[in-house]
């Protein structure tokens, strides 16, 4: 014959990674007409939303089609329901849920959360109803209205014996009343501010939720 070199027949590539549930393959080159990857062809696993690698699978999720016509992937890698990420912040407020988050800081499905307003803040009264929002089997939280905690106003002021508040505003369903309304101190019959204080006797609730009252009051 007039063959001189010595012909070998190699595998053509790789057939595709075993499917793992609930993911999509990303590989650097296409499979052939037979399906196969060719030899050196890199392919990770990337999850459906919703799903993700366990954190200590994350470093192994890149394997490499071998001449030898098989993969370099030596775990079997898996997508679990990664839950939910956080809600969306809300300003002036912290999260308060029934779970911690898991490590890949994502909340469990099931978990339920609210928000909880800092001193001075307060949700509008039509969305207190909507303050409790549940991490679905999607992976999306059952929240609809966008929550929002604004300044409550200052706590009512505190009593002075043997007198009535009067103010520009009523107390909102929280029982603080709103920045900008000025009280006084109105003594009942037979009592009287001393004169020393009578100039004092207004004060109004500021923007930082605090009375601007800088005298104790009292009727004697």
């Amino acid at each position: 014959w007039s063959q001189t070199a010595q012909l070998e027949c190699h595998k053509k590539g790789c057939p595709n990674p075993d499917l793992v549930p609930d993911s999509s393959l990303e590989c650097s080159n296409d499979g052939d007409h037979l399906g196969n990857r060719p030899a050196g062809t890199t392919c990770k696993v990337v999850c459906s939303e919703g799903f993700a690698l366990p954190l200590e699978l994350e470093s192994q999720n890149s394997f490499i089609c071998l001449e030898d016509g098989t993969w370099s992937q030596t775990a079997w890698l898996e997508c679990l329901k990664s839950g939910c990420p956080n809600p969306d912040p809300v300003p002036d407020s912290s999260l308060e849920c029934s779970n911690d988050t898991d490590h890949l800081g994502n909340w469990p499905i099931g978990t339920t959360c609210k928000v909880v307003c800092l001193e001075g803040f307060a949700l509008p009264l039509d969305l207190e109803s909507h303050n409790h929002f549940i991490c679905q089997e999607v992976g999306t939280w059952s929240q609809t209205p966008r929550l929002g905690c604004h300044k409550s106003g200052c706590p009512s002021p505190d009593p002075v014996a043997d007198s009535a508040l009067e103010c520009s505003t009523d107390a909102n369903h929280l029982g603080s009343r709103p920045t900008g309304t000025v009280c006084t101190v109105v003594c009942a019959e037979g009592f009287a501010l001393p004169s020393k204080l009578q100039s004092l006797n207004q004060f109004v609730c500021q923007e930082d939720g605090s009375w601007n009252k800088t005298a104790d009051l009292e009727c004697r």
